[in-house]
C-alpha cells in the first residue's frame, strides 16, 4: 500500500459505527452489517454479513477516502530506462516493450537470434526483488539464450550479468553481450556463440552470484581465452558505473580491461615467460665503485681496435723470436709450464739438462 491502512477504531469513527458493527458502505444497509475487528499485528478486518466481498467493501471505503489507494505495481519501460539511466530509445530498439500480465503492467525483452528473429522472451516485472512482485521470469516454454547475438562481432567481447549491462556497454560502443543471471551459464549450449571471440572479458559481481558466474567460466572450454575484470568498489555492475559517470564510463572501462587477469589453470597462466638467448647488457649502475665508460665515436673505436690488433701481433712476434733463440730442452719445458696438465705428469730424464 502507498500509505498506512488505517485502524479498526478509525474506520468505525468515519463510518459512525455503534460498537464494532457500522454499516456497510458496499450496500445499501440499515442494520450495520458490517463489522469492523483488529488482527494480533493491528491490521482491519472487515466482515459484511449480508454478503459483499471484502474488495467491494474496500473499493466503497475508497470511494469516500477513507481507506488508501494501492500502490501500482509492475514496471514499464520508460521507468527502466530513467531508473538505469540508460536511453529509452535504445531500450525499445533493442527489443524491449511494455506489456501486461494479471492486470499488472511489465517490460517484455526479446532475445534475438544471430539472424535477428525473437528466440525467446523475458520479462521483468520489478525494478529490485520483493515478496509479492516475480522480478524475471521466461516466456513459457522458451529456451534460455544469450542477449545481443544479433550484435555480436568477431574479435574481443565483454561478457556481462543482464540486459541493461549489456546496453550500458552498448551506449559506449563496446562489444557485449549478457547471460540471463549469474547460474544461467550452459557451456554446452552458449559458448560455441563465442568461438570467433579471441578474448572474452567477463565481469564478476561483487557478491555470490559472481563468484558462481567466474566458476562457470574457469571449468568452461573456452577458459583459455576468458579474462576476468570488475568495475567494484567502484560499483556493483557496468550500468551502475555508467549512470555514476557517463562521461568517463568508456575509458574506464577500458582500463579495467587491460588489467583484467587470466583463468587459473589457462593456457596462457600456465605458459613460462619467455626467455631471451641473449644475454642481458651490463648494467653500470649495478656495479658498485664502477663509473661507466665515457662515451666513443665511431673513429675512436677503431683507432683502439687497430691499436690492440698491432699489441697482439707484436707480441706474437716476439715470442717467437725468443723461441728461436732458446735450446730444444728449454723449448719443451717452457711448453709444459703454459700449457694446462690433465693430472701427473713425469718429465722423461733425456729432457733434464
Amino acid at each position: 500500500m502507498s500509505a498506512a491502512l488505517p485502524t479498526a477504531d478509525r474506520l468505525r469513527e468515519a463510518l459512525g459505527a455503534r460498537g464494532v458493527n457500522a454499516k456497510c458502505p458496499a450496500h445499501d444497509d440499515e442494520h450495520g452489517s458490517l463489522s469492523i475487528g483488529e488482527s494480533a499485528d493491528g491490521k482491519p478486518l472487515l466482515k459484511c454479513h449480508a454478503g459483499c466481498s471484502q474488495s467491494a467493501v474496500i473499493e466503497a471505503l475508497r470511494a469516500r477516502g477513507i481507506w488508501p489507494e494501492p500502490e501500482r505495481k509492475g514496471l514499464t519501460v520508460t521507468e527502466l530506462a530513467a531508473a538505469k539511466g540508460l536511453p529509452e530509445a535504445l531500450l525499445r530498439e533493442s527489443g524491449f516493450a511494455d506489456d501486461e500480465i494479471h492486470g499488472r503492467p511489465v517490460v517484455r525483452m526479446e532475445y534475438r537470434d544471430a539472424a535477428g528473429n525473437v528466440a525467446c522472451v523475458r520479462y521483468r516485472g520489478a525494478l529490485v526483488a520483493n515478496d509479492t512482485d516475480l522480478r524475471f521470469w521466461f516466456r513459457k516454454g522458451d529456451r534460455q539464450q544469450l542477449f545481443g547475438l544479433w550484435r555480436l562481432k568477431a574479435g574481443p567481447v565483454v561478457l556481462v550479468e543482464g540486459e541493461t549491462d549489456t546496453l550500458a556497454l552498448w551506449t559506449a560502443g563496446f562489444n557485449a553481450i549478457g547471460v540471463p543471471g549469474a547460474d544461467a551459464w550452459r557451456d554446452d549450449r552458449f559458448a560455441q556463440a563465442l568461438e570467433h571471440c579471441a578474448t572474452i572479458y567477463v565481469h564478476i559481481e561483487p557478491d555470490a552470484g559472481g563468484q558462481k558466474f567466474r566458476a562457470a567460466f574457469e571449468r568452461s572450454r573456452l577458459r583459455d581465452r576468458v579474462k576476468f575484470f570488475s568495475v567494484a568498489p567502484a560499483a556493483k555492475d557496468p550500468c551502475e558505473l555508467r549512470a555514476k559517470d557517463p562521461g568517463g564510463f568508456d575509458e574506464r572501462v577500458k582500463v579495467l580491461l587491460r588489467e583484467a587477469t587470466t583463468a587459473p589453470g589457462s593456457a596462457e597462466d600456465a605458459a613460462p615467460p619467455e626467455r631471451s638467448s641473449r644475454r642481458p647488457p651490463i648494467s653500470w649502475d649495478s656495479l658498485e665503485g664502477r663509473e661507466p665508460p665515457p662515451p666513443q665515436s665511431a673513429a675512436v673505436s677503431r683507432r683502439s681496435a687497430a691499436a690492440a690488433q698491432a699489441a697482439r701481433a707484436g707480441r706474437s712476434a716476439a715470442c717467437r723470436a725468443a723461441q728461436r733463440q732458446r735450446s730444444p730442452g728449454e723449448n719443451v719445458l717452457s711448453l709444459l709450464r703454459f700449457r694446462p696438465i690433465r693430472g701427473a705428469m713425469r718429465i722423461p730424464a733425456s729432457f733434464m739438462l
